[in-house]
């Protein structure tokens, strides 16, 4: 990073720059991920779908953008980031362990990252109101959406303006971290 720009505004018109390519590409693409599927078809819960989607698509960048800044080979720095971000998916989701059987430490760690409130929501969004129809001969463990959510993600369908609050607000903070990180290195490149 060059002197040619201050830290806030350089940040700032990168990310500024990215969302409507952001936006762009996810309506086009997750529109037909999201039919073909077969998710809910309310109209309201695509975007609800395509928000989340948006915000789990600026942390990205941002972390990637954060990333370029301690490491200045661009290769080495978007693995780093798929790694950060795999590694904070797989543990704020609870997809390969549910955080009940995960020790205290990581329980507390999974309240930071952003993949935690983006799996509360869009599960919600999901499954709030299903009704399964079941086999008698194999029962379903789970009769009703309501009923998978309050076992595995619980009070996700009260809380989903909080949860989607907690995504802006870590948004917004890796925003100014970031601003933060790049006016120190650009002071120490000096």
């Amino acid at each position: 990073m060059d002197s040619l720009y201050s830290s806030p505004a350089f940040v700032l018109s990168y990310a500024i720059h990215v969302l409507p390519i952001t936006l762009l590409s996810l309506l086009l693409f997750s529109g037909f991920g999201y039919w073909a599927l077969g998710l809910n078809p309310e109209f309201t819960r695509y975007l609800i779908f395509i928000a989340c989607a948006f915000i789990l698509n600026l942390m990205g960048e941002f972390i990637a953008m954060m990333s370029l800044a301690f490491i200045f080979d661009r290769n080495r720095a978007s693995s780093a980031s798929f790694l950060l971000i795999s590694v904070s998916a797989l543990m704020g989701t609870g997809f390969l362990r549910s955080a009940e059987t995960m020790p205290v430490f990581f329980q507390y760690l999974r309240y930071g990252t952003v993949f935690r409130y983006a799996s509360e929501i869009l599960n919600a969004n999901e499954f709030a109101g299903l009704q399964f129809t079941c086999n008698p001969i194999l029962p379903c463990e789970y009769p009703t959406g309501d009923a998978f959510l309050e076992e595995m993600y619980p009070n996700a369908a009260d809380s989903m303006g909080i949860n989607f609050g907690a995504l802006i607000f870590m948004t917004v903070m890796l925003l100014v971290t970031q601003i933060v990180i790049f006016h120190f290195i650009k002071r120490s490149l000096r």
